[in-house]
């Protein structure tokens, strides 16, 4: 996303548009969000920018700002122009509201950064499209739209490529397996651990490129996503066993005193 700001919604349709810069690394469902949003509410409510935060400035001059994660050098690269939309009158968002106060100087709304990271954390398209109609009414925005609450997404699953959904249990995969596997059904089948958060964001070109040369390489392949790790057992065991030959976790970067026992 970096040197690619995105405007969308640009176009004023009588009262003028809630602008809002949306800064993240992890923003990549949000141009899909905002284009639901226009579907459902119409253009011309919502001017919303976009970008990672390596670069300064380029967002404008909002009503208001979204940081979500961003690390310390976010907010220092953007300090100057976070402490000038303030000036304007604009309001600031963050998560965690913590190092965003002490690197721009600026005061976080710390009740509304909790309810806008609410619908972030949950993850998905729908949920950034409710958190974008919150925003609409944070920001002053004259329609009346209902703002859904936060919808909570499966904490745990098994994920392949060409599924489209997650499966919630091992069963659900084994029989949508049987009708659309690339494998022979007598082949290894190997489970690759995933990160919840890149489920959530759609952010799985590097699982999928594995599980399918896997696939190509003669063996069964899935995602499996959840944390702790030690939790997923019933998603890998079938009776007294597992149909699982192999299970890579390559991402186990934060392993518990329990996961030696999966």
């Amino acid at each position: 996303m970096k040197h690619a700001l995105m405007l969308l919604a640009a176009v004023a349709c009588g009262a003028e548009p809630v602008r809002v810069a949306i800064v993240s690394r992890a923003a990549q469902l949000v141009p899909e969000a905002v284009a639901r949003f226009e579907r459902e509410h119409g253009t011309g409510l919502l001017e919303v920018r976009i970008g990672d935060g390596s670069e300064a400035a380029g967002y404008g001059e909002p009503d208001g700002a979204v940081f979500y994660f961003g690390g310390q050098e976010v907010f220092r690269r953007n300090a100057e122009w976070v402490r000038a939309m303030e000036k304007r009158g604009g309001r600031l968002l963050a998560s965690p509201a913590e190092n965003a106060e002490r690197l721009t100087g600026v005061r976080v709304d710390r009740k509304g950064s909790e309810e806008m990271a609410a619908y972030w954390a949950a993850g998905g398209v729908e949920n950034l499209t409710a958190m974008l109609s919150w925003l609409y009414r944070y920001g002053g925005g004259r329609k009346e739209i209902r703002v859904p609450p936060v919808r909570e997404q499966a904490a745990a699953g098994l994920v392949h490529p060409r599924s489209g959904t997650p499966f919630h249990s091992l069963e659900e995969y084994l029989q949508w397996e049987r009708r659309n596997g690339a494998a022979p059904a007598n082949a290894p089948l190997a489970g690759v651990l995933v990160y919840q958060t890149n489920v959530k964001n759609r952010d799985m070109a590097a699982y999928d490129a594995l599980i399918l040369e896997l696939e190509r390489q003669g063996m069964r392949a899935v995602g499996v996503y959840g944390w702790p790790v030690h939790t997923l057992e019933p998603l890998l065991r079938r009776g007294e066993g597992t149909p699982f030959d192999v299970f890579l976790a390559n991402n186990l970067g934060f392993p518990g005193a329990k996961d030696a026992e999966l």
